[in-house]
């Protein structure tokens, strides 16, 4: 919460010299806060130098003792390896040993197998206040550390320090041993262990001065110490005993910082009196000048909320003159204050128009004849403009409850009664197109079965007469193809209907069935007469197609029909032979003579099998087939022409085709007749391949002719496939035109291109209705022929 929310009422001049004495107080505790601070610093620095200098000093003299003992130990063990000596001259070795390095507790000599062959222990001083615990070789011998460190020194034939261990595992006697090797011409026979008091080594050689002002200890890692909080520490790596052992050093005595108590609390008195007055000072002002502050802010926020108003208020007096308006007001009418005050009707912004209504309307409102306060009226701006207004009049009482005049509140409402003119015209002119037109169109809850919440003229006409409901019967047909656009056919009224269901939010917010209905009766029967035109022409096609392949059939037909005759007359010439000669007749001679004149029989009868259901007239059926169907059948009616034409059709059908949607006599027909053309195009040409390829993607299949005769000119592309129209003396000219209106209504194409290397090739897609029988996308590799 800012000062000036705390405290409204007194100006910003005032708060700044209230504040100024509070200020200085908070200042003043600032500056000797940051004094301290500075001094304690300081001193923290100082303190942090001078324990870094005695940790790297102890660390000096503690390194120089560990160097000096291990040169004493290494000429002990080389005595040891040279010649033999006896416990007592081992014992007094040690006590020399241990005169000059008190912090080795133990000297132990074992052999390789870790047996102890000699051993001796420091003297203990019982005058002395530090005690140290007893230790024997054979608690040595058995601690984990030390038999590491036993083995690498005799590795690697040199001192080895062990881990630092505890004894006991009591936490302030902590021990570490030095295995030195005994070393007889070149080879170790032994080793001299060296059992060191880390409290010892620590007390007797760090200066008494850097002891009683630092604590020291040995850890095995640096991660093991343990911050003292208050207290200034540091650590140096003590590489000689290993790689992680460290000497941690900290400071006696927790640093503390120099602030006085007794002047910390006298400033934060102080600072507390300071400010306290300055608070009781700042009530005091504000209690006095709230009596004065009231009523200029009052006047302010009334005088702020009349200007902010978007309404224009006028006041009259009794006699009709003008006393008040507000900035909104001089907006409204384009003119100024000075203009408007003390004018008498008739006002200048009225109309001339108006002049004489506006002059009744405001004598009744003068004489208090109007009931009803509240009226539109049309005012006039400077520029001439004229504006549409709601003007609302009530009493103006003084305090004393008495009427002085009239307020007028003046609302422009102009460009809302434009929109709501301009609104009804729109909803005028709509109503007249909706029921003009020739479709039928209503609305309906869905559901219901008679509430419908508007019709247009043409619905009532098609529908007002008849017994049933229109848009009840449509809507439930229309659900059952559920598709956006469908076809109705209506029985009882024998009429179709295209009709389009939506659903729109009514007026009221409610979600209302919105049904389109167009009476398109004669052009389902102009498309019925159609289809029926197009299948005799599609059968009268194939007729045609039959009549121009009758040679080839009969040639065909001519082939096993002769074979049958020639194998029935050798096979009696056989059986009058045998009988005049007296034998017995062999049934298998006979058997084969019959298998094979079946197989004749057979073949011709698959000619005309395919012939007739080539040509046989059947309703149009559309349903799921195999391209491989379509292909075999057309295959095996093509060949008949083309071998003798002598020409090969090759075929690339690509593997795993999906099914297609389609009526398959019709599809063979385009498919034939494409093929044939193909064939007559290459009559008399020296290239004798006709090819066939079929291929698929993700939405359609696609079947190719290609051949290799003189194409397509120019001059007749664009007729190609015009009704009646035929580049041969005896064609009809209606081939091509059916395989282009058969391809078209199973929703494909059919085109064509010429060649570069001459020839034409011949295109028909089907659309592939299910995607989920693809079998795989076009890829000519996977092409067989």
């Amino acid at each position: 919460m800012t000062f000036e929310s705390k405290f409204p009422n007194i100006n910003r001049g005032g708060a700044v010299f209230f504040l100024v004495p509070l200020l200085s107080v908070i200042g003043l505790g600032l500056v000797m806060s940051l004094t301290f601070w500075i001094i304690y610093q300081s001193d923290l620095r100082q303190s942090k130098s001078l324990i870094l200098q005695d940790v790297e000093n102890s660390i000096q003299v503690l390194r120089l003792k560990l160097r000096r003992n291990e040169f004493a130990l290494n000429a002990i063990a080389r005595d040891l390896g040279r010649r033999e000596i006896s416990q007592s001259e081992f014992k007094r070795y040690s006590e020399n040993f241990f005169a000059s390095s008190p912090e080795v507790l133990l000297l132990t000599w074992v052999n390789l197998q870790g047996s102890e062959l000699a051993s001796s222990s420091s003297f203990f001083n019982p005058m002395d206040s530090f005690l140290l615990t007893p230790v024997t070789s054979s608690k040595k011998l058995f601690q984990k550390e030390s038999e590491l460190a036993f083995k690498k020194a005799i590795e690697l034939r040199k001192p080895v320090y062990s881990d630092v261990f505890f004894v006991d595992e009591q936490p302030h006697d902590q021990q570490l041993d030095l295995h030195a090797p005994v070393m007889t011409k070149g080879n170790p026979n032994g080793m001299l262990i060296a059992t060191y008091s880390i409290p010892m080594m620590l007390r007797s050689n760090i200066p008494s001065e850097v002891s009683e002002r630092v604590n020291f200890e040995l850890l095995k890692t640096p991660e093991s110490k343990k911050e003292k909080v208050g207290h200034v520490s540091h650590f140096v790596k003590l590489n000689e005993i290993g790689k992680s052992v460290v000497l941690f050093g900290y400071s006696k005595t927790p640093l503390y910082s120099n602030f006085s108590g007794a002047l910390n609390i006298l400033i934060f008195s102080l600072m507390a009196v300071a400010l306290i007055s300055n608070i009781m000072l700042i009530r005091h002002s504000k209690r006095r000048k709230e009596s004065e502050d009231a009523l200029s802010v009052e006047i302010s926020f009334r005088r702020a909320m009349e200007n902010s108003m978007a309404t224009g208020m006028r006041v009259i007096d009794l006699e009709g003159q003008i006393t008040y308006v507000n900035p909104a007001f001089c907006d409204l009418v384009g003119l100024s204050e000075r203009e408007l005050l003390s004018t008498y009707p008739p006002y200048p912004y009225w109309p001339p128009e108006e002049i004489e209504k506006l002059t009744f309307f405001l004598r009744d409102l003068l004489d208090g004849k109007l009931d009803e306060l509240g009226d539109q009226v049309t005012v006039m701006h400077n520029s001439g403009r004229r504006i549409i207004t709601r003007m609302y009049t009530s009493p103006l009482r003084d305090a004393s409850g008495n009427q002085t005049g009239w307020m007028t509140s003046v609302t422009d409402i102009t460009e809302p009664t434009m929109y709501r003119n301009e609104l009804a015209n729109a909803q005028e002119r709509f109503t007249t197109v909706l029921q003009s037109l020739d479709t039928a169109v209503s609305v309906a809850v869905p559901g219901t079965k008679g509430d419908l919440l508007f019709t247009n003229d043409t619905y009532q006409r098609w529908f007002s007469s008849s017994s049933i409901n229109g848009h009840a019967l449509l809507v439930e047909k229309w659900k059952e193809n559920k598709k956006s656009r469908n076809t109705i056919y209506i029985s009882e009224m024998k009429k179709w209907f295209d009709t389009r269901l939506q659903q729109i939010k009514w007026v009221d917010g409610r979600v209302v069935e919105l049904l389109v209905a167009s009476d398109v009766t004669s052009s389902q029967l102009s498309d019925i007469k159609h289809r029926e035109e197009l299948a005799r022409i599609q059968q009268t096609s194939r007729l045609v197609t039959m009549g121009e392949m009758a040679s080839s059939l009969a040639h065909e037909l001519n082939q096993p029909l002769t074979a049958i005759s020639n194998y029935t007359l050798g096979a009696g010439a056989r059986i009058r032979s045998i009988t005049a000669k007296g034998k017995p007749l062999v049934a298998t001679e006979l058997l084969e003579i019959l298998t094979k004149t079946a197989r004749q029989a057979s073949r011709a009868g698959s000619v005309i099998k395919r012939i007739r259901n080539f040509v046989r007239k059947s309703d149009p059926s559309r349903r799921l087939v195999k391209p491989s169907t379509i292909i075999k059948e057309t295959i095996e009616l093509a060949e008949i022409d083309a071998s003798n034409m002598g020409i090969r059709i090759i075929q690339k059908i690509q593997t795993s085709l999906p099914l297609i949607n389609v009526d398959p006599i019709l599809i063979e027909q385009v498919l034939l007749n494409l093929i044939k053309n193909g064939l007559e195009s290459m009559n008399g040409s020296e290239k004798n391949n006709l090819t066939l390829v079929v291929e698929s993607s993700k939405t359609e299949v696609m079947f190719s002719v290609h051949d290799d005769g003189p194409g397509v000119s120019s001059e007749i592309e664009d007729k190609l496939f015009e009704s009646f129209f035929s580049t041969k003396s005896e064609g009809t000219g209606i081939g091509l035109n059916i395989c282009r209106s058969v391809i078209e209504s199973h929703n494909g194409k059919l085109w064509f291109t010429n060649k570069s290397s001459g020839g034409c090739v011949f295109y028909f897609t089907i659309p592939i209705e299910n995607t989920e029988n693809i079998g795989g996308t076009v890829d000519t590799k996977k092409l067989s022929t």
